[in-house]
């Protein structure tokens, strides 16, 4: 999943991601994200009802670094 995070990408993204945005990064759908935040996948936290996932935890995960 982390291969379609280009260095492009990285340099405009927000420290607080939303599903839709990390779905998009990853290429795949908003509610797999939501359910891997759900389950712990993705360090994120839901704020407002909404989760939001941190930018840094994901490129870490990701190996982008």
């Amino acid at each position: 999943m982390c291969n379609q995070i280009t260095n492009v990408a990285i340099a405009n993204l927000p420290v607080l991601l939303s599903t839709k945005q990390v779905a998009a990064l990853l290429g795949t759908s908003d509610k797999f994200v939501r359910d891997q935040c759900a389950r712990g996948e993705f360090k994120a936290a839901k704020l407002g009802g909404v989760w939001r996932v941190n930018r840094d935890a994901l490129l870490a995960q990701c190996g982008l670094e």
